[in-house]
This record gives C-alpha cells, sequence and structure tokens, in this order.
C-alpha cells in the first residue's frame, strides 16, 4: 500500500489539488499526506467493496471523513516497525482490510483502471459498450458512464473482493443491487 500511494502521487490526475506540490517535493511522504490527496481526488472514505466470503461489504478508509487513518493501518505500521511487540496487532481483521484497501486503490485509481479494462478484468452488466469508447467512459473519475441517462452498470471481482463502481445508474449505490450484480457475473478470472 505505501508503495501504491508513494508511486501515485506523481500521476497528472492529482496536479490540480492544493498542495500537491508541497506533498511531492517533501522528503519523507506519509500517511497524513496521502489521506490528503487521495480523500481530495477520490473520496475514498465513502468507498465500499464487497467480501464474497463474508457476504458483507467494508469500508477500508472510511474513517478518512473524520480526518484520521484507519486503525486497521496503525496496526499494520505497528507490526511492520516493531512485530514482536504488537504481534496481538496481526489480526485477520486487519489483513482484511488492509488487503482490500489496496484492492480498492488498484480498482478506483485512474492509470491502473485503464490496464484493468484492457486485461478485460473490469465488466459492465448490459455489455452496451466496448473497446476504445468503454476505457474513454473508465479514463474519468467516478461516476462512470456516458453523461446522458445511462443504465449500464460496472463491476470488477477477485475470488475475494468485488466492487461496483459508482455511474450514473442510480441503483450502482444499493448493497443488494450490487450483491446481485456481482453474484451474476463469471467466476473472476483473478
Amino acid at each position: 500500500m505505501d508503495s501504491f500511494f508513494k508511486l501515485s502521487l506523481d500521476d497528472s490526475e492529482f496536479d490540480n489539488i492544493n498542495g500537491i506540490n508541497i506533498i511531492r517535493n517533501k522528503e519523507r511522504t506519509d500517511i497524513n499526506d496521502y489521506r490528503e490527496i487521495f480523500e481530495a481526488y477520490y473520496k475514498l472514505s465513502d468507498k465500499k467493496i464487497y467480501v464474497r466470503s463474508l457476504d458483507l461489504f467494508i469500508q477500508p478508509f472510511k474513517d478518512w471523513k473524520e480526518g484520521k487513518s484507519s486503525l486497521w493501518w496503525q496496526n499494520y505500521q505497528g507490526v511492520k516497525h516493531n512485530r514482536f511487540i504488537n504481534k496481538e496487532k496481526a489480526t485477520l481483521e486487519t489483513l482484511l482490510l488492509g488487503a482490500g484497501g489496496l484492492f480498492l486503490l488498484i480498482a478506483i485509481h485512474l492509470p491502473s483502471r485503464l490496464v484493468l479494462r484492457r486485461l478485460d478484468h473490469i465488466k459492465t452488466y448490459w455489455n452496451k459498450y466496448s473497446g476504445h469508447f468503454l476505457e474513454q467512459l473508465l479514463a474519468k473519475k467516478e461516476p462512470v458512464g456516458e453523461q446522458s441517462t445511462s443504465l449500464e452498470i460496472f463491476s470488477i471481482e477477485t475470488k475475494i473482493f468485488g466492487y461496483v463502481y459508482e455511474s450514473l445508474n442510480p441503483e450502482s449505490r444499493d448493497e443488494n443491487v450490487q450483491k446481485r450484480l456481482l453474484a451474476l457475473l463469471k467466476e473472476p478470472k483473478f
């Protein structure tokens, strides 16, 4: 996750965020810097991902809304920097939220989203769009879709997690619709 954040800071979509150049020029960036940029641009605190085997939604970055680091991030840092003293923080919940957070970042970050689409990992429910036009739609922040009244719903799924991109279809934000949609998709490829 740290590597993802560090490498992504230089991506052009962040160029218009206030204070980005200060953060980019820092010798050492930290989670507070990442939260400032990624929350401003993607609203990560509002994003939910579906955990298939547990049949539930999680919000790995929900604490970012209040300007706090997530507990799972704090636990991860504690284990990373002193695993013997903090071994009780190495829980399955911390692992699930951390892995889910990384999945979410990869799924929504615009440069990685285009790669995922080219690899055919991002699906459309109605299969209305394909090829270059679909890539143009996915190259923009959420909500994804045409600016007309598009009913298309876009999603990505692994064997563990699923994410339905917010689209212009209001049902794309409904958890029950998201569960049904993800259940209808073929077995994930990765």
